[in-house]
């Protein structure tokens, strides 16, 4: 019974990908600002998911596209090459199965036992959770093989 109020919960504030739930820490970032390179956060190896949480959003906010959800190699390849592995990510696709553009795009890593959980829908880029990771995994459902 607690794992189904979880699940709805965590249904409220990410509406289209599950995820664990405990303390959540929500960002906001604007569709219409900007990340200066002088403000963006430092990714931290040693740090845990909420010391890194505004790198994450700064690594993913500039990849906002505006005519939809950025392509998940772009998503991946940013976080990746600020130092995550491939063992740490997930993402959802970017197209639908039937070959349509996905109206959303989630992404998340693994840090320290945590997750860190971010979401682009129509065009804008929401933010990121802080969350407990499910049976081990930080996306339950449709993630795309990270195998590039």
């Amino acid at each position: 019974m607690r794992s189904v109020a979880r699940s709805l919960v965590v249904l409220a504030l990410l509406p289209t990908t599950l995820v664990g739930c405990s303390t959540i820490v929500q960002t906001e970032a604007s569709p219409s600002s900007t990340v200066s390179p002088s403000v963006v956060a430092t990714w931290q190896p040693d740090g845990d998911a909420a010391t890194n949480q505004a790198a994450f959003d700064g690594l993913l906010q500039p990849l906002t596209n505006a005519d939809g959800v950025p392509d998940e190699h772009d998503v991946v390849n940013a976080l990746r090459g600020a130092g995550l592995t491939t063992d740490q990510l997930q993402v959802t696709p970017a197209v639908t199965p039937t070959g349509l553009a996905a109206d959303t795009l989630s992404v998340s890593a693994e840090v320290q036992g945590q997750c860190l959980v971010g979401q682009y829908h129509k065009g804008t880029y929401g933010g990121s959770a802080v969350v407990d990771p499910i049976d081990g995994a930080c996306l339950v459902g449709d993630t795309v093989d990270i195998d590039w």
